[in-house]
């Protein structure tokens, strides 16, 4: 009868609901793109299946998201850990290059959201790198080549290495040797050489110091 009821009328709070993996917002590189062999973050703001935001929701009260990643031929576990305030800081290591999906799971909800994504190689390892063209018998004054391949420390080939250390050439042998390193813009270094001596040069590729592989045999006929 227009009467308001006893009590009335009351204050009510309406919280947010499942995380709805969907409509949260990833926020940061970390989700599509990584360096092999470096830790790598991004953030999850999650929001529910109608984009009201987790704030406020305590650690405990949390749902546990799953994070994992797949390459070819291997499976990377990540990590999901929620960081308050409605967002998640998702953190994995990847050492193989190459494409690869990263895959989020809620368990709650059954919910899954999947990303592609690319791990690009780290820097040259010296020790790591392989030839791809050894040098062959050639005549005194004759050009001669070698083809080294740059990979990083989980053997991962560089594609493109034009910003790295460039490699320096040292040798003994009966005469003096002309050498001129090319970088070749795919991750593969060329050495070219002359020697106007006949006889056997042993030749060491250095970089910052540091052997690439091991010592090549040059054969110079006369």
């Amino acid at each position: 009868e227009g009467q308001l009821v006893s009590d009335s009328p009351k204050d009510a709070t309406v919280l947010p609901g499942c995380v709805s993996l969907a409509k949260s917002k990833l926020d940061g590189k970390g989700c599509a793109s990584c360096v092999a062999g470096a830790p790598t973050q991004f953030m999850i703001r999650a929001v529910d299946l109608f984009g009201n935001a987790l704030q406020g929701t305590e650690e405990q009260d949390a749902e546990e998201l799953k994070l994992s990643l797949s390459l070819e031929g291997s499976a990377v576990a990540g990590k999901a850990a929620y960081a308050g305030d409605g967002t998640y800081l998702c953190s994995y290591t990847v050492k193989q290059a190459g494409p690869f999906v990263l895959t989020l799971t809620c368990p709650k909800s059954k919910e899954e959201r999947a990303c592609k994504g690319a791990c690009v190689p780290g820097v040259t390892c010296p020790e790591k790198c392989v030839t791809v063209s050894p040098p062959l018998r050639v005549c005194a004054g004759e050009l001669g080549t070698l083809s080294v391949q740059r990979r990083d420390k989980y053997d991962n080939n560089l594609e493109r290495a034009l910003s790295e250390t460039p490699f320096v050439v040292k040798y003994e042998g009966p005469g003096a040797l002309k050498t001129k390193v090319l970088e070749l813009g795919t991750g593969v270094v060329e050495v070219q050489y002359v020697a106007r001596e006949s006889g056997v040069y042993q030749m060491h590729l250095l970089s910052d110091d540091s052997k690439v592989g091991e010592a090549f045999e040059l054969n110079v006929a006369a």
